[in-house]
């Protein structure tokens, strides 16, 4: 799996600022005994911006999905992320991440339940 861009300390937490790419997360979609979908949307605000999914059974995450390209346009674009492996009966909590030349937005932590 590959490794998420790492994030500064100078770089944004929660919110977009400048021309960070802006995120927000709809609702998750579908989930298994080991598997769920999660959803939601990045625009890049006009820079070449790549996205991931930290996820994990904490706030503090620790897994993620592999990062994504998509591109440098001005519009928001659907950014879906697979997560697999998961244990049955669990909750999780996930957040959304992308980041481009003027810094990395995260979204705020949310959860699911795998069946």
């Amino acid at each position: 799996m590959p490794t998420p861009p790492p994030v500064s300390e100078s770089e944004s937490e929660s919110e977009s600022e400048g021309d960070s790419p802006i995120v927000e997360v709809g609702t998750s979609g579908a989930t298994t005994n080991s598997t769920a979908v999660v959803n939601g949307t990045v625009n890049p605000n006009g820079a070449s911006t790549e996205f991931w999914y930290e996820y994990g059974e904490t706030n503090n995450l620790g897994s993620h999905t592999p990062s994504y390209s998509i591109g440098s346009g001005f519009i928001s674009i659907n950014a879906p992320g697979y997560i697999d492996n998961l244990k049955p009966l669990t909750t999780y909590n996930y957040q959304l991440n992308a980041r481009n030349s003027y810094g990395t937005t995260r979204s705020i932590i949310y959860s699911f339940t795998t069946t």
